[in-house]
């Protein structure tokens, strides 16, 4: 009896020492630093959003919003003055404790003058914003309005230390459930549970999020147990390795809108009529079925299951012959584009050469970085072609910005987004989301490819982990081992 006790408790010690209280997260592409507030790069919200930084609230899995810094809000009748109670006792990771002076430091430096936030425009109906009291800030609008509290949720908004903010680059300091650890260029970015969170604390002790771009290397990284999970994705081929009894193989929907960008300031893709070739040009169903068989056909810059989505997708169908026609009437049937190809999307590009090649068109194929991609294609606009998944949810009003990598300027099209930012009837809001959809389907602005999906890869003993990708992030806080 005694042995029996003996082994009992001998192996009660080994299950308690061998419970997991980590995790090692892959991620394809490595962020540029760590500050969500001044690079439009997926990558730094998918290790900081939710984890690191905080916002006044958050968007949720169901692509709803939550309140997170804030105890309550107050909103005006006419729709014009909100005002934010913050919650008592939050600390920063430094042991800062956050005030009404961060939560006005880091709104107003999104909208100011000098801003260089990617998403400056989303606040630009902002009039002020200042405080009250240590816990009450009051931000007044310029015209009505009922989408703040979702744009305050965005990664781009997140509310730091005004005496730390210009480390966050590197030394990134917020108010979350994890505060950074350390960080190895082209390897991993850790972070540590934070003991002072001023909610629930985070059930793993520290995470590890690890940049592996290549889809072989990944995939033996999961199998052989190197990483815990791969919450994005991206090689279709290999899903059915992970198909057994240790791995769970989820399918979820995003934001991400992935596209044939065209650069609008071009000779030829300035005519709309090109635009429209290059569109029947691709069979888009036939590339789905060859790089994302789950994905969802899209002929605009919405996501199918959005409120308000109008199904374009039928609206340019597969005709070579016709698009030939069109850049035959347009003098462009000698045309050569160069295409600039980022990383992971090498296959979809070659398949899209193809097609365009099929019409007549001469394609050159040029292969970048994400750094170069970011800093010569996104920035100096320097393309004629490139593809690339837009994630940011309700970005449909970066077609209303004319110095935006695409060239597009429509003033039909930027009174539009004018008018929804500042329409607070819902029914009139959904009649100017499908007036915006159609708008930039019939001036065929880019090829919409498909509504990426999300496909998840992780042990099955895994709990928490988010099935849709209503935002670019990864968030930890209520993940554990079963």
């Amino acid at each position: 009896m005694k042995k029996i006790i003996i082994l009992l408790i001998s192996i009660f010690i080994s299950s308690v020492a061998l419970a997991k209280d980590n995790i090692t997260i892959g991620m394809k592409l490595e962020p540029p630093h760590l500050d969500p507030t001044i690079n439009s790069a997926s990558a730094i919200d998918e290790v900081v959003y939710g984890n690191i930084f905080e916002g006044l609230f958050q968007i949720t899995e169901s692509g709803g919003v939550k309140n997170l810094l804030v105890k309550d809000y107050k909103i005006s009748k006419d729709f014009k003055k909100y005002t934010f109670y913050i919650k008592d006792n939050v600390y920063f990771h430094n042991g800062d404790k956050l005030s009404a002076d961060d939560i006005v430091f880091s709104i107003s430096r999104i909208f100011n003058k000098d801003s260089i936030n990617p998403r400056k425009s989303l606040l630009d109906n902002v009039k002020t914003i200042f405080k009250v009291d240590n816990n009450t800030v009051v931000v007044l609008l310029k015209s009505s309005s009922d989408s703040l509290i979702y744009d305050l949720a965005r990664p781009e908004a997140v509310i730091f230390n005004h005496r730390s903010y210009k480390n966050n680059k590197n030394n990134p300091i917020g108010t979350g459930p994890f505060i950074f650890d350390s960080m190895k260029k082209g390897y991993f970015v850790k972070i540590n549970r934070f003991e002072k969170y001023h909610s629930k604390p985070a059930k793993l002790k520290s995470a590890k999020f690890r940049f592996i771009s290549d889809s072989l290397s990944a995939s033996s990284a999961i199998l052989s147990g190197e990483i815990d999970g791969f919450p994005v994705y991206q090689d279709v081929m290999t899903l059915p390795a992970f198909k057994k009894d240790r791995f769970n193989v989820v399918f979820g929907s995003t934001e991400g809108e992935v596209l044939l960008a065209l650069n609008n300031r071009h000779k030829f893709l300035s005519n709309p009529q090109v635009r429209k070739a290059l569109n029947y040009a691709i069979d888009k169903k036939s590339l789905i079925s060859i790089v994302s068989p789950s994905a969802k056909p899209i002929g605009s810059h919405y996501p199918p299951h959005a409120e308000g989505y109008v199904d374009l997708s039928n609206k340019y169908p597969y005709n070579a012959g016709l698009a030939k026609k069109l850049l035959k009437q347009a003098g462009a049937d000698n045309m050569t584009l160069e295409f600039t190809v980022p990383p992971s999307y090498k296959t979809s590009a070659d398949v899209i050469a193809s097609y365009l090649r099929k019409v007549g068109i001469k394609v050159k194929m040029k292969n970048v970085d994400w750094g170069t991609w970011l800093s010569q294609t996104y920035k100096k606009y320097d393309y004629d072609i490139t593809i690339i998944a837009h994630l940011e949810p309700k970005d449909y009003g970066i077609y209303a910005r004319k110095n935006y990598y695409f060239g597009y300027n429509n003033s039909h099209y930027q009174d539009l987004i004018k008018k929804l930012k500042t329409e607070i009837n819902k029914n009139k809001r959904l009649q100017l989301l499908q007036k915006i959809q159609v708008t930039l389907s019939d001036d065929a602005v880019n090829v919409w490819l498909y509504q990426a999906p999300k496909i998840g890869v992780w042990n099955k003993k895994l709990s928490g982990m988010w099935k849709n990708y209503p935002v670019a992030g990864n968030i930890l806080k209520d993940v554990y081992w079963q």
